[in-house]
């Protein structure tokens, strides 16, 4: 297939591939099998570092000399609008089906207000303040060796969290950003960081990233963080690897996700929630055949959904459109 040269189509599919671990990790409901808690646990040990690097590697990749403060007006309608219409439509849709259905987490009036600095619609919006923290803090360092020096500041912060506040998603955002900067520093050394045309280094990650993984299950909770590392240099180079082989049809429905992952992200939860209301009977007969099929049946509608959302519904008003950062 042809490939523009400014576009990295590897971090596509690795951003299509993170977003469906983050479908997939939202389906939780109990009663669940065993394999699939430590299927879960592996998902979260570097599913959102790897998001984040890919955002922090896109960041340097696209970055333009500008003014900071427009900079940050065009990150707050791209990340903070959308998170604020989101948080409308996803309470709303609680308070009217909270009384007739199954609801996870359900809100009341004042959550409303509470959503104004905390993302009490769903916890898994966090994601979207902690990525406006980044962006407003990146820009302000702006060489390598700056950035190295932000890299150990964040590993640090990574390891306290406690200290900073709740609110606006500062906690996480503090406890998050090593990520985001470990893929600016992929970015600035890529020509030795990335080098993806090596079958050997793929198959060591691969192995180390098998073997901190196992440890993790295993109790050894410090091997998340440094599998979370090694994924972020894995996954990209993996997915470069086998570019080449992946069909048209593959790769284009890799890229409708990867290009709606946003959109995903936002609403997966939505639409998860109705599945659950829906099958709730079914995961009380406790079968794990069933619960892996559901599994399956969540992702899908998780991921899929969203896409013709996105497609039939979203794009198509010049409102929405601005309401959820649409181009």
């Amino acid at each position: 297939m042809s490939q523009s040269p400014s576009r990295l189509f590897a971090l596509d599919y690795t951003r299509a591939f993170a977003i469906i671990l983050v479908v997939a990790g939202h389906w939780n409901p109990e009663p669940r099998p065993e394999w699939w808690h430590i299927a879960f646990n592996i998902i979260y040990s570097f599913h959102m570092p790897l998001f984040l690097a890919i955002s922090g590697y896109l960041y340097m990749h696209t970055r333009k000399p500008g003014n900071y403060l427009k900079m940050l007006r065009g990150k707050f309608k791209r990340l903070l609008v959308p998170y604020f219409f989101t948080s409308l439509i996803i309470i709303t849709i609680k308070l009217f089906t909270q009384g007739n259905a199954h609801v996870e987490h359900p809100v009341t009036i004042s959550t409303y207000l509470k959503a104004l600095y905390y993302p009490s619609a769903g916890y898994y919006l966090w994601f979207m303040w902690a990525l406006w923290w980044m962006f407003a803090i990146i820009p302000l360092f702006k060489t390598k060796s700056s950035r190295i020096v932000l890299f150990i500041i964040c590993l640090v912060l990574n390891a306290m969290p406690w200290f900073a506040p709740q609110t606006f998603c500062i906690a996480q955002a503090l406890n998050m950003m090593v990520f985001f900067v470990t893929g600016t520093l992929l970015y600035d050394w890529k020509e030795w960081l990335l080098p993806t045309n090596d079958t050997k280094i793929i198959a060591l990650l691969s192995i180390i990233f098998i073997g901190l993984e196992t440890g993790y299950i295993l109790g050894v909770e410090i091997f998340k963080l440094f599998a979370a590392f090694i994924s972020i240099q894995l996954f990209p180079m993996l997915f470069k690897h086998l570019e080449s082989t992946i069909s048209q049809r593959w790769h284009k429905w890799l890229m409708t996700i990867s290009s709606t992952s946003f959109i995903i992200y936002l609403f997966h939860t939505t639409f998860l929630g109705f599945v659950k209301s829906t099958v709730h009977p079914l995961l009380a007969l406790n079968n794990e055949w069933t619960y892996g099929l559901l599994i399956i049946a969540a992702t899908t509608i998780g991921t899929a959904l969203p896409i013709l959302l996105a497609v039939k519904i979203l794009n198509k008003f010049r409102l929405t459109r601005w309401m959820f950062a649409l181009k």
